[in-house]
């Protein structure tokens, strides 16, 4: 243990055959460093991708935006109003949907943003990392189709080590990230960025309230100023029952959820800041008032008709 295995001339031959197949090895100390010869380490800046995220972010706001635009010419001069006022009111509408994005996109500290790609030393499969002012500069991924763990430089702009090797440069470049007009991008977003108003995501404390006895219910003026949505909450207890409402919240925050993971996924989003964005959505769910306890409504007026609707659907 501890000891060669090779002799020297062992080890050429074994070099010069590795070679043969795309693959560099060489010995540095005690260590064994290899890199695949037909990849390359450098990262590419794909600015559509970054485009391609933040319309996602704005489909929503857009949407209720012309929505809101169509609901009030139509409620207030009918098809015609619509017609006469889309000249204005588009325009409009589409620049109040982006100042929207644009607040969303502070909120989430996505702004200023870079996503770098590059290949798996691996197996040739293309990983990407999202960077942004509030991320690590360097940051640990791991490939999706052989799980490989890489280290993704963003000042260097090279992948840096793979699979606990260091990953040995094919470049010459000080910075290696493929993307000649790149620093111009970085400076446009940064302006932006800083045009955009801040709003800071609210912080997670653990609650101040003095926890319930056993069997004690919270009363309902308390869960009444919960939030701005608590009362429709509890409306809801009222009529289709607590387990019925529970199923249905806890549905939509699983939906929720998958989208915030799905979202993440889809742009290198790092784990860190994806399970932020869970944790603020359930504070947030929570000071709207949607997370109200109830228990003073059982099965409500329809409870018993609306849980065997929802066990038929197979939810």
């Amino acid at each position: 243990k501890g000891s060669e295995q090779l002799t020297p001339d062992q080890f050429e031959l074994f070099s010069e055959e590795m070679r043969s197949l795309g693959v560099d090895v060489c010995l540095q100390g005690k260590d064994l460093m290899c890199t695949l010869s037909d990849t390359t380490d450098q990262l590419r800046s794909d600015v559509q991708e970054v485009v391609q995220m933040y319309g996602a972010l704005g489909l929503v706001p857009q949407t209720v935006s012309i929505g809101a635009w169509l609901f009030l010419s139509f409620i207030l001069g009918g098809p015609t109003g619509v017609v006469s006022s889309a000249k204005l009111g588009v325009p409009t509408a589409g620049l109040v949907g982006a100042g929207i994005t644009g607040t969303i996109i502070k909120y989430l500290k996505l702004d200023n943003p870079e996503i770098l790609k590059g290949d798996c030393p691996c197996c040739e499969t293309e990983v990407k990392a999202f960077f942004g002012p509030n991320t690590p500069t360097a940051q640990t991924v791991k490939c999706s189709s052989c799980s490989t763990s890489m280290v993704l430089d963003a000042t260097a702009g090279r992948i840096t080590s793979a699979g606990g090797f260091e990953y040995l440069s094919n470049g010459t470049a000080e910075n290696a990230v493929q993307f000649n007009s790149r620093d111009v991008v970085k400076s446009m977003a940064k302006s932006l960025s800083d045009a955009l108003p801040t709003i800071s995501s609210p912080e997670i404390k653990k609650s101040t309230k003095k926890p319930l006895k056993k069997n004690e219910k919270e009363p309902i003026a308390e869960q009444l100023t919960t939030g701005i949505f608590a009362w429709a909450v509890l409306i809801g207890y009222a009529l289709f029952g607590e387990q019925f409402v529970g199923r249905v919240r806890g549905k939509g925050i699983a939906l929720h959820s998958g989208v915030i993971n799905d979202f993440c996924k889809r742009f290198g989003i790092p784990n860190a800041m994806r399970q932020k964005y869970i944790q603020t959505a359930k504070k947030n769910g929570h000071d709207l008032g949607f997370l109200v306890p109830g228990g003073y409504f059982g099965d409500g007026l329809a409870g018993e008709a609306a849980m065997k609707w929802w066990r038929s659907t197979g939810w």
